[in-house]
């Protein structure tokens, strides 16, 4: 019944078996998976051989072009037993009459589907032809369907007058396995013609396979806004990558730090972070600073100009300053280094009082310090951090501080009907711990109990809220 329903013409016919890859065939047997693949390589084989045979080459040229999968086709053209010049001289005539897509699917299934040998011959012999009709523009198109691999970019290399920038510019590399020499090429190749992205989802899987040097090259052209079109890497492989490069000692922490800043939204909520860029933050008064104006207006001067680059610039600073806590000075085992925390801080506002952004500094200085761990004795915050906390002149880092605790609670969540039982636990805690360092430290005693007061109010207000949901409100 199949065939005597089949159209008489040869290439109608066939094409059913190139419609797609796994295709139903009228056995019905596609649960043996095995079987049902090398039935379907040997009908294909058979149909392109009975057009072949009816048709000749013209036949093979409407199978293509009317085949809803060409690339099968192709494959099939390859791995079949027809003449090799012929080949070739059928892909010179197909480009001169019907002309080669720009990633043309025929010619990469048929270059797929040869041998290694095979396909070097057909490119060597395909390349000498089209130079000798003076068709050197289009080797390029021939080899950008090629597979990527380095015996094609030696082809490139081989034929005077070939154009590499073309072929870099266009290729698509799909997947691939290259060793670590030829994806150290190929990564600065796509790189050179603008292709950071294509580049690094070339190695983003195995970014430890690229020199660091190559990486660093890659991810600084994507901050800098190459290939704005390609598909933009996910933070959780930039991470992975700035990490090789970290583990590399080849790139200075600075220049990690500056791309995790470039990729800070990216990363903020991953696995890597950004702990280069906050370790530069807590060393360097000077870079803290450049975040700082960038973010805030100066108190009593007009504003530099900012440009659309700055602006940017400054909305990645914002979340830097206001996702970031840390400790200048805090050691390996948590300790804190009392001298390098006051001359950071020192620096810190000096560089602030030239800028005209003192306030605002201080502020963001107590939510940084805001996420301290107690002393060994339980002593909350740290007497290094009270000390400067409590001075006359810091009332604006109070603030901050004050600020960031609560900040640092997060998002909460309680039982129906609980209450304000957790705000009462937290006020009680405060009031200790404001009780326990207000005999040196009053002013900051002062802010503790402010938190307390807070944390005791948000306790009434949740007590009200359960009580009017139990009342059916």
């Amino acid at each position: 019944m199949f065939d005597r329903l089949a159209p008489n013409d040869q290439v109608k016919a066939s094409l059913w078996l190139f419609a797609s890859d796994w295709i139903t065939l009228p056995d019905g047997r596609e649960q043996d998976h095995e079987l049902h693949r090398d039935t379907l390589a040997r009908e294909r084989g058979r149909a392109l051989g009975s057009v072949f045979a009816s048709l000749g080459w013209p036949g093979i040229t409407r199978l293509a072009a009317e085949a809803a999968a060409p690339g099968l086709v192709g494959r099939e053209i390859g791995s079949s037993a027809l003449d090799p010049d012929e080949t070739v001289g059928w892909l010179l005539e197909r480009r001169l009459t019907v002309g080669w897509a720009n990633f043309d699917l025929v010619i990469r299934g048929l270059l797929a589907g040869m041998s290694d040998q095979k396909r070097a011959a057909t490119l060597d012999q395909t390349i000498s032809q089209l130079q000798a009709h003076g068709l050197s523009s289009a080797v390029p198109d021939l080899l950008i369907s090629a597979p990527f691999t380095p015996e094609s970019w030696k082809l490139l290399e081989s034929h005077e007058g070939v154009s590499q920038d073309r072929y870099w510019a266009a290729v698509v590399p799909g997947i691939c396995r290259l060793d670590t020499a030829s994806t150290n090429i190929a990564v600065e190749q796509l790189t050179k013609r603008g292709r950071a992205r294509t580049a690094f989802q070339l190695v983003m899987y195995q970014p430890e396979s690229v020199d660091a040097d190559v990486l660093k090259g890659v991810l600084d052209a994507i901050r800098s806004g190459a290939e704005p079109d390609g598909r933009l890497p996910d933070g959780w492989h930039i991470g992975k990558a700035i990490s090789a490069i970290e583990a590399s000692g080849k790139v200075p922490r600075r220049d990690l730090a500056m791309l995790e800043f470039a990729f800070f939204r990216a990363l903020e909520h991953t696995e890597h972070g950004a702990k280069s860029l906050y370790a530069e933050l807590l060393a360097d008064p000077a870079l803290f600073m450049e975040c700082i104006c960038l973010v805030y207006k100066p108190r009593n001067r007009e504003p530099e100009p900012m440009n659309d680059s700055l602006k940017a610039a400054g909305d990645l600073a914002w979340h830097v300053l206001h996702s970031g806590r840390g400790i200048p000075g805090k050691m390996a085992d948590g300790s804190i280094d009392g001298v390098e925390l006051k001359r950071w801080v020192v620096e810190v506002r000096r560089l602030a009082a030239e800028a005209d952004r003192v306030a605002v500094t201080d502020v963001t200085i107590g939510g940084w310090l805001s996420d301290c761990q107690a002393e060994s004795d339980g002593t909350w915050p740290p007497s290094v951090i009270a000390e400067l906390l409590d001075s006359d002149q810091h009332e604006d880092m109070r603030r901050g501080f004050f600020t960031g605790v609560f900040n640092n609670r997060g998002v909460t969540s309680r039982a129906m009907g609980e209450g304000g039982a957790q705000e009462r636990v937290l006020a009680a805690r405060f009031r200790e711990r404001a009780a326990a360092v207000a005999p040196r430290y009053p002013r900051l005693a002062e802010a503790l109990n402010s938190v307390a007061k807070h944390y005791e109010h948000d306790a009434r207000r949740e007590d009200d809220e359960a009580n009017l949901r139990s009342e059916g409100m």
